[in-house]
């Protein structure tokens, strides 16, 4: 296993052990511990937010880790940049914490809607156990995603397609308060 994958496999094992409740989102979720290029998503409720620094810090002291940088942005969120050396190379993960999923001042879904319903699901190695929300809350997070980016590819689009698919009826009542009527059907018509 590579270094990365290593630290991932870490950080998820070390939040099972403080028994920090939270979710990882994204499309490449069922990706992790392998294939993961960027940087892993993690939604938690507030409490467990304002408690995301301390936490980190003691990942750190037990990984022998180093916490290069840790980035506010948002409202509720935190980018956090941790480097180790590994045969003679540094080796750098970014991890983002947030409380929400905010655009600006504007609140689009709290963590705690998000963990309502989470699920374990088992990682590309076979054995990394880890939480991810509901199938509707999953896509109604990547969906708000891509709204606010105005933006999305077909790979993103087949992504949204799949996990509607997977649970249409919460999908599609997981849209409401989000969409007025007329968009809920487009939007539904077009998964």
């Amino acid at each position: 296993m590579e270094a990365r994958s290593q630290i991932i496999v870490a950080l998820v094992e070390f939040f099972e052990r403080v028994q920090l409740k939270y979710v990882i989102v994204g499309a490449n979720a069922s990706q992790i511990p392998y294939e993961v290029e960027n940087d892993v998503d993690f939604i938690v409720d507030r409490t467990s937010f304002i408690r995301i620094i301390p936490l980190m810090q003691a990942f750190c002291k037990d990984e022998n880790l180093h916490m290069v940088q840790v980035i506010p942005y948002e409202t509720l969120a935190k980018a956090f940049f941790l480097q180790k050396a590994h045969n003679g190379k540094m080796v750098s993960v970014q991890f983002d914490f947030a409380s929400a999923y905010s655009q600006g001042r504007h609140m689009l879904i709290s963590g705690e809607q998000l963990l309502d319903g989470r699920r374990l699901i088992i990682g590309s190695d076979g054995k990394l156990k880890f939480w991810v929300p509901s199938v509707a809350h999953e896509f109604l997070y990547y969906l708000l995603k891509k709204v606010v980016k105005k933006e999305i590819n077909e790979e993103q689009f087949e992504y949204l397609k799949a996990k509607y698919a997977e649970s249409p009826d919460p999908s599609s009542q997981a849209l409401e308060g989000f969409f007025n009527k007329l968009n809920q059907g487009f939007i539904c018509l077009a998964m």
